[in-house]
């Protein structure tokens, strides 16, 4: 074998575990933001050897997710449901306890919320299809985080409310 041949069948073997390890590290991108990481943490992260868009073009655009309560789509925008994925793991961890006694909301949601939050951020990101069916059980642990939302106009998430308020009753959740 000549000097060329060995030098080109390193270059081969090094291109193999160049494609691998891209391939680890856009898996590793697609599971920082599927985790929750901005796409500026993720760039961060990457030392900035790919652009801000880049990253965009490897994790998904992050969307809002509409919720389907009783047979009825409600949509809510992008950056309406990044605040409502911050408020459900917020509470849904135990913090924010002032508010909810603020509110006299009781507790019991408070698990389902975090379970909601990771439905809506997998739907977020991309990993899941778009629609976050709720149960009566995940509606009881939404209609609290909407009530501690101040929603202007006409919108889907003002319509959701305003309907989980109609279905569930007005008073704090069981």
């Amino acid at each position: 074998m000549t000097q060329i041949d060995q030098a080109l069948q390193a270059l081969k073997r090094a291109q193999t575990a160049c494609a691998a390890a891209d391939d680890g590290r856009r898996d590793a991108m697609r599971a920082a933001s599927a985790a929750g990481a901005s796409l500026r943490q993720i760039e961060a992260a990457i030392h900035r050897s790919l652009s801000y868009e880049g990253i965009r073009t490897i994790v998904g655009a992050r969307r809002g997710v509409m919720f389907e309560w009783r047979g009825d789509l409600y949509p809510i925008s992008e950056a309406q449901t990044r605040a409502l994925i911050a408020k459900a793991e917020k509470y849904g961890s135990g913090n924010g306890l002032a508010d909810i006694d603020k509110y006299q909301l009781g507790t019991a949601w408070l698990p389902i919320a975090l379970e909601l939050a990771q439905a809506m951020r997998r739907a977020h990101v991309g990993t899941e299809d778009d629609t976050v069916t709720l149960d009566e059980a995940h509606a009881r642990a939404l209609k609290p985080l909407l009530q501690m939302t101040p929603i202007l106009g006409l919108t889907g998430i003002s319509d959701l409310r305003e309907r989980l308020f109609n279905d569930l009753g007005r008073s704090t959740p069981q």
